[in-house]
């Protein structure tokens, strides 16, 4: 495995960042527009985040529906490919788009010296969706936390990565659907950052060749956050919202007053190895509580679900001040 030109990647960046300015925009304006960020889980996760005060974040590879992913990664591939053959660019620029799209199954499948530690927390605008009810819960009974993102230690709204940053921030996104946007964004950040490859390899006097892996390394990046932030049009009632936590140095703890431990653990899902990290969630205001604004019951509990939820949050060190509202959920279930 090719060791990374640290220098080489550094003077990329440079570029990279700068091809995500329409990006950062379209992330700003959407995260405007939510106050609470919803989270599904069954009863054993509800008791579980309460108690510890942490979610699970999941390396992209290993959400629950592998489609999820691998809808952005063939998308991306297709316009790129589109690109390549149907707009008129220069013989270097379509050079460093062709060997892309060659290298990257590769890449994809071996690893190929390509960080892949992405990891991702799902939540949605719908407080009481049935179809996620469904999809999250057993027999429809279990909870759904609402939750103030503003109120998250290391929460951004501003997607401000850098992927050799050393200290992780958790990204939240709103997942964009609308078909014309994601080719819109796709063809503008990667026609900014090919073209920013391009100065780059003029200003300091290498060839292709001998930026290849530095150049392949920023690219395959670049298109696996696209594959986070893109789903298939006909998911869009699930409204969902992300959070995203790169860790480009995932495997190692980080200095302590991050608070986010980067190493990463690993569960059994669908018998799968399934590395996953764990994010806390402790209030700016006050680590001994999480800051829930509210939880929704399941359409098949009763009274009981409220009642025990309640004792529950009180013994936790939830009170008058900053109880969260609890309720039933409004659907009604033949």
């Amino acid at each position: 495995m090719k060791e990374i030109n640290e220098t080489l990647l550094n003077k990329l960046y440079v570029f990279y960042d700068e091809a995500l300015k329409s990006i950062k925009m379209k992330l700003k304006e959407n995260a405007s527009e939510f106050e609470i960020a919803y989270h599904y889980t069954n009863s054993e996760g509800l008791k579980g985040i309460i108690e510890s005060k942490k979610m699970w974040a999941t390396n992209c590879f290993f959400l629950n529906d592998p489609r999820e992913f691998f809808y952005g990664w063939r998308f991306v591939g297709d316009v790129l490919a589109r690109i390549s053959t149907k707009v008129q660019k220069s013989k270097r620029y379509k050079k460093i788009i062709d060997e892309y799209i060659q290298k990257a199954e590769t890449a994809l499948v071996n690893h190929g010296g390509i960080p892949l530690d992405l990891y991702i927390i799902s939540f949605s605008e719908e407080c009481d969706s049935l179809s996620q009810w469904r999809a999250y819960t057993k027999n429809e009974k279990g909870y759904v936390i609402g939750i103030n993102p503003h109120d998250i230690p290391h929460a951004t709204f501003d997607f401000d990565f850098y992927m050799s940053q050393e200290f992780p921030v958790l990204n939240f996104i709103k997942v964009i659907y609308d078909l014309d946007t994601q080719i819109s964004l796709i063809i503008e950040t990667f026609d900014n950052l090919v073209n920013g490859i391009i100065s780059c390899l003029k200003e300091n006097k290498i060839t292709y060749r001998q930026g290849e892996h530095e150049i392949i390394w920023i690219m395959f990046f670049l298109h696996i956050f696209f594959c986070a932030l893109l789903k298939d049009p006909h998911f869009k009632d699930e409204r969902e919202i992300r959070i995203l936590l790169f860790c480009p140095k995932s495997g190692n703890i980080l200095k302590k007053d991050n608070d986010i431990n980067t190493k990463a653990l690993f569960r059994i899902a669908n018998e799968i190895i399934t590395p996953y990290i764990e994010v806390d969630f402790s209030s700016k205001i006050n680590d001994n509580i999480m800051p829930i604004k509210e939880i929704i019951t399941g359409p098949n509990h009763d009274i009981k679900s409220l009642m025990g939820l309640d004792i529950f949050l009180k013994q936790k060190g939830y009170n008058n001040k900053n109880m969260p509202d609890l309720s039933l959920s409004n659907i009604l279930l033949k």
